[in-house]
């Protein structure tokens, strides 16, 4: 009997503990999948956090971003007050002793006289002698210039023996009996262009200076730049012809609205020469400059707008200022040493090879050549083998530093990048096409853009005639009147 009653206190306890442990097994199976539950979303997070924080270094170095380190134009730069880095020499404002004197010069002629009987002549005068040394007069001039209206009316007498109008002149009032001087459609041209005053506020200007006689419309002046353009077609092909001469080109683009729709204002330049165009795409194989210079064999300088590399008759140089942009944005806000070395490396180039231009020597030596290759690929490759050891998965290509992609590209164009050193005619920059587009950039801003193609192009050859006078330091004014009388 007390056996018996034992093995059942032994079974019910065997029983207990089976129970017991099959609880605490789905306890334990409950606390694991809850555990992975809780890894799976703690890693999700993770990852959610890890991608907060690209995202916010990436906007924070974005609003860090200038014109001094990045592609950002001066214009986009937030207001920031900049120390004067001036010594103070402790000397009062204005003409300092000692200094050059800048007067307006009196004039040879002038178109009034105005003789004065008077006790004494104004102070600053100038006394003028005769050939014995006597005086005969003191003068002074007055500088004046205003518009003035001249109106000339032809009447014309009809008889038998009357003198037989050439076509042109018959056809020339033939919308209405009243037409303008092509000085005066000069004049207002370049001060549209030049001036880059919108086309409302020079008629309203106009009328007003004219005490309002003329009274012009905005319709009139795009006719008169449709003429212009049409005129000046022999002066751009002739352009176009010295450019494709040169040894040396500048290429450079920018976006132009056409009617709220993107297009493309294109400029090829040299130092004498610029032609302008706008055409809708911006890789245009016909009428932009990949057409253009399909044939060109010279040395073409671009800022890396890889379409300029279809191009293959021709030698490339890379400009080197964007690159030292981005060394500065990588040095700054990535506090990369590597990139403030190859910015020192680059500038050292630069300053070495303007020395010895000063020098008249138009040769680098070629053992300064090679080590400073050997240099620019050390710092390249250094960098990048280290990325690459930091970051043995792929990143996305969002998150991957600039100054990578950047460094990669300088390995990849190292001859374009460094063929300024081996060849002293080609320039470090592109600073000539971008300078020829800082006019065009004013007239976005103040003048909005175009309304068609055709009228995109009436100003691009406009352009074309103003900015090559410029580079030529001849008279716009005079070159656009010679064009119009054509």
């Amino acid at each position: 009997m007390g056996k018996v009653r034992i093995s059942n206190i032994i079974k019910d306890f065997e029983e207990e503990i089976k129970k017991q442990e099959k609880i605490i097994k789905g306890e334990l199976q409950h606390s694991y999948n809850e555990n992975n539950k809780l890894h799976t979303e703690n890693e999700k997070l993770r990852r959610e956090i890890e991608k907060l924080r690209k995202e916010k270094n990436r906007y924070k170095r974005m609003s860090k971003k200038n014109s001094c380190n990045s592609s950002i134009p001066p214009s986009k730069d937030e207001y920031r007050k900049v120390a004067n880095s001036r010594t103070k020499t402790g000397l009062k404002k204005g003409g300092q002793k000692g200094h050059t004197v800048h007067r307006i010069s009196l004039k040879d002629t002038a178109d009034k006289i105005i003789y004065r009987i008077v006790r004494q002549a104004p102070v600053g005068a100038e006394a003028i002698l005769n050939a014995e040394n006597e005086l005969l007069y003191y003068r002074t001039q007055e500088i004046d210039a205003r518009l003035k209206t001249e109106i000339t009316e032809t009447r014309y007498i009809t008889a038998v023996q009357g003198q037989v109008l050439p076509e042109k002149e018959m056809r020339r009032y033939r919308i209405s009996s009243v037409s303008y001087h092509d000085d005066f459609k000069a004049m207002i041209l370049y001060l549209n262009s030049k001036g880059t005053i919108p086309l409302n506020r020079l008629c309203t200007m106009i009328n007003e200076m004219s005490m309002g006689k003329i009274n012009l419309s905005a319709s009139v002046i795009v006719k008169w730049e449709e003429v212009l353009q049409q005129k000046s077609i022999n002066y751009q092909n002739e352009i176009l012809k010295e450019l494709r001469k040169e040894r040396i080109l500048h290429v450079d683009e920018t976006g132009w609205k056409i009617n709220g729709t993107r297009a493309w204002l294109h400029v090829i330049v040299s130092e004498q020469r610029a032609f302008f165009i706008v055409t809708e795409k911006r890789k245009d194989t016909e009428k932009g400059p990949l057409g253009i210079l399909n044939d060109y064999e010279g040395c073409l300088i671009h800022d890396h707008y890889k379409a300029y590399y279809d191009l293959k008759s021709c030698d490339h140089g890379e400009c080197n200022a964007h690159i030292l942009r981005y060394l500065k944005e990588g040095a700054e806000l990535d506090k990369n040493e590597a990139c403030a070395k190859m910015m020192e490396l680059i500038q050292n180039m630069i300053h070495e090879k303007k020395e010895l231009v000063r020098h008249r020597i138009m040769k680098m030596d070629e053992k300064q050549i090679s080590s400073y290759e050997e240099r620019y690929m050390e710092i390249l490759n250094d960098e990048l083998e280290k990325y690459a050891s930091e970051h043995p998965k792929k990143v996305a290509a969002k998150y991957v530093p600039g100054y990578i992609k950047l460094m990669k590209r300088m390995v990849e164009y190292k001859e374009e990048h460094l063929r300024f050193i081996k060849d002293f005619t080609v320039p470090s920059d592109n600073n000539i096409a971008e300078r020829q587009m800082r006019p065009t950039k004013a007239k976005k801003k103040i003048s909005g853009q175009s309304l068609s193609l055709e009228t995109a192009n009436y100003f691009a050859a406009i352009h074309t005639v103003v900015q090559t006078c410029s580079l030529q330091k001849k008279n716009t004014l005079e070159e656009i009147k010679a064009i119009l009388q054509s």
